[in-house]
C-alpha cells in the first residue's frame, strides 16, 4: 500500500474538499455552496491523499496587496483542515508545503492566512502580518441593516479604498472584488449598514447573520468610526482596521514571504489590514 501523498487539487476534488470543510468548520450550507462555486481554485489548493481519501487540505486563491506593499501578488489561504483521526501526523504541514510550492510557481510573493492559533504556523515560517481593532457597538443611533445583497458595491469599494490608503498594506479591491465580498456575506443572510453623505458612502459595516457581529467595517476617516459604532445594533462586536481610535487592537492575519521583495517586519503589523474574507 502506498503512503499518503501530497498533490495539487483538481476540479474533481471539489466535493471531497467541501465535505472536509464542513466536517471541520460546520458553516452554513449556503455559504459552503457559494465558496466552492465561486472561490475554490484547484490550481492554488493542495491536499494530502491516502488513495482516494482526502486527509488534509489547504485552499488558496489569488489576491493583491496594495498600499506601500506596492501591489504584491499574494495567495490568501483558507480551509486548512485535517480529517478527524488523522491529526498530529504532519499531514497539514505537507499540505501547506505543497500549496506553497504551487503559489511560488504561480508567481505569488506572499502566503496570507487567518490562524486559529498563531503558534501552529510560526514553525512553518509564518509571522504576524496585520492587525485589527475589536470594538463593541454603542447602538446610540441604530440604523436598520439592509441585506448585503442590496448594497452598492461601487460605493462601498470607494469607501474601502479611502479607508485603506492610509495603511502600509491592505487587501486591494476593485468594484468586482467588493461585489464578490458582498455575495460572500449575503450567501448566508449577512447584512450591511452604510452611512452616506451626498451620495458617497462615508462608513460601512458588514454583519454576520448568525452571530450578528460586524465582520468588516471601514470608514473614510478614523473620526467616522464613532458614528458607525453608534449606527450598529447594541451588543454587536465590530472588527475595524488597526488605525481606528476605538477598540482593542489584536493580532490578525499571518503571512510568509515567498520572495525577497515581499520581506516584511512583523513589528509593523499595526499598519497593515486585511479583512477576514474567504
Amino acid at each position: 500500500m502506498s503512503a499518503p501523498a501530497a498533490r495539487a487539487l483538481t476540479a474533481a476534488d471539489r466535493a471531497a474538499a467541501r465535505s472536509l470543510w464542513q466536517a471541520r468548520f460546520h458553516d452554513a450550507e449556503a455559504f459552503a455552496a457559494w465558496y466552492f462555486a465561486e472561490r475554490f481554485d484547484p490550481a492554488l489548493s493542495a491536499g494530502v491523499f491516502d488513495g482516494g481519501t482526502l486527509l488534509s487540505m489547504a485552499l488558496g486563491r489569488r489576491v493583491r496587496l496594495g498600499g506601500a506593499a506596492g501591489g504584491l501578488p499574494a495567495v490568501l489561504v483558507a480551509g486548512v483542515s485535517t480529517r478527524g483521526g488523522y491529526e498530529r501526523r504532519g499531514f497539514m504541514r505537507r499540505a501547506m508545503a505543497q500549496l506553497e510550492a504551487q503559489a511560488v510557481s504561480a508567481g505569488a510573493a506572499l502566503l496570507v492566512l487567518r490562524p486559529v492559533d498563531q503558534a501552529i504556523y510560526l514553525p512553518l515560517g509564518f509571522s504576524p502580518y496585520s492587525a485589527a481593532c475589536l470594538a463593541p457597538a454603542s447602538g446610540g443611533a441604530p440604523q436598520e441593516p439592509r441585506p448585503a445583497a442590496q448594497a452598492d458595491a461601487a460605493a462601498l469599494a470607494a469607501c474601502y479604498a479611502a479607508a485603506t490608503e492610509r495603511l502600509d498594506a491592505a487587501l486591494s479591491r476593485t468594484e468586482a472584488d467588493m461585489a464578490a465580498r458582498l455575495a460572500e456575506v449575503a450567501s448566508d443572510g449577512g447584512l450591511c449598514v452604510a452611512l452616506s453623505d451626498g451620495g458617497a458612502v462615508q462608513a460601512y459595516a458588514l454583519l454576520d447573520a448568525q452571530a450578528g457581529d460586524a465582520v468588516e467595517a471601514a470608514a473614510r476617516s478614523p473620526e467616522l468610526y464613532a458614528a458607525l459604532l453608534d449606527a450598529l445594533p447594541a451588543g454587536c462586536l465590530a472588527q475595524l482596521p488597526p488605525d481606528a481610535p476605538r477598540g482593542a487592537r489584536i493580532p490578525h492575519l499571518m503571512a510568509k514571504a515567498l520572495s525577497a521583495q515581499a520581506a516584511f517586519d512583523p513589528a509593523l503589523a499595526a499598519a497593515r489590514f486585511i479583512p477576514e474574507e474567504y
